[in-house]
Parts: C-alpha cells; structure tokens; sequence
C-alpha cells in the first residue's frame, strides 16, 4: 500500500470517529478514484503534489505575513478602543467634579457652617452622623439643579462620590488634626 493510500486510510478512520459526514464523503471519494491507480501513479501524483506546494508557497508565506499583520493591527485598534474607553470614563468623570464644584460654589455659605458644625462635634459617630446627613441634602438639591439635571443613575453616583470627596479634603485638617498643633507635634 502507497503511502498516499494509508494517510487517506487515517483521515477516513478519524473523519468517521468525529462523525464529519461531508469529510468522510470527500476522503471516501478520493480513495476510489485513487484505487484505480497504480502504485506508480500514486507517486507521481505525490510528485505533483509537492511541486503544486512549492510553487504556491510564496502565496502561502504572504498569506501568513498578512494574517500576522491583520492580527496585528485588530490588536492596535482594541488597544486603542480600551485607550478611548478610559479617557471616556475620565472625561466624564472630570465633568461630573466640574459640575458638582459649580453647584457647590452657590453653596459655599452652607458648606461654611457645615464645616463648623463638623469642627464644633466631640465624637466621631457624630461627625460621621452629620457628613451622612450633609451629603444627602446636597444630593437632593442637586438632583433638582439646573446644573445637572436629567444625570443617569451612576452619573449620580459619581457625583456624590466627588461632594463626598470635597468636603473630605476642606475638612483635611480637622479630621486629621483635631486637637490641632498637638497632634502635628505627635506626628513628627
């Protein structure tokens, strides 16, 4: 038996075990018109088959090269994508913070007594107490602002992650340092 022959012998045997019908059909096909020939035959068609490959394998190289390249540029353009994803996230997030700071200037006087009913607080359950409190009063107004009306649900979100975040870095000091130059000298 040619060698031809029983290749084609193990692609039929393997086409049948993963049950491809239209393999087993071609290689099935291919075995009858090959058993009409004879053992020279099979060669020479082997022959013609590797100078077939030879020619062609110039085209084979740059159809490599290409697919390289493809993979490589639909790599650069999802790199990209996640690069605009990003600075999506960031552009929104910096306008929700500019949005809010402007609500938050008209309000500057509020904050102004917020800060010193925060400083004015012995306990820190108290202190958190009324942060909550604050925060959800400013929320509320600020869903009724001309500024930000109509904000999705999760533009919401930010933008009391940012109030939060203001009142946090206006209230550094008392919060870090409440007892005031004796803690800095603590600390040092």
């Amino acid at each position: 038996m040619s060698p031809l022959l029983s290749y084609l012998h193990i692609q039929l045997a393997q086409a049948m075990n993963q049950q491809n019908l239209q393999q087993v059909s071609y290689v099935s096909e291919l075995l009858r018109c090959l058993n009409s020939l004879d053992g020279s035959a099979h060669y020479k068609l082997i022959e013609e088959l590797q100078k077939d490959l030879q020619q062609r394998q110039s085209y084979l190289q740059y159809l490599v090269r290409l697919r390289q390249d493809l993979l490589s540029t639909i790599a650069t353009i999802d790199n990209f994508q996640k690069r605009l994803q990003n600075d999506r996230v960031t552009c929104n997030r910096h306008l929700i913070m500019v949005c809010v700071r402007m609500f938050l200037e008209k309000r500057e006087e509020k904050i102004h007594e917020f800060q010193e009913q925060f400083t004015s607080k012995p306990a820190a359950d108290e202190k958190l107490e009324l942060m909550e409190e604050r925060i959800g009063e400013l929320m509320e107004d600020l869903k009724n602002d001309s500024v930000v009306q109509g904000m999705a649900d999760w533009q919401l979100f930010e933008a009391r992650n940012c109030i939060e975040r203001i009142l946090l870095h206006r209230l550094y000091h008392q919060v870090m340092f409440p007892n005031d130059d004796v803690d800095i000298s603590n600390d040092r």
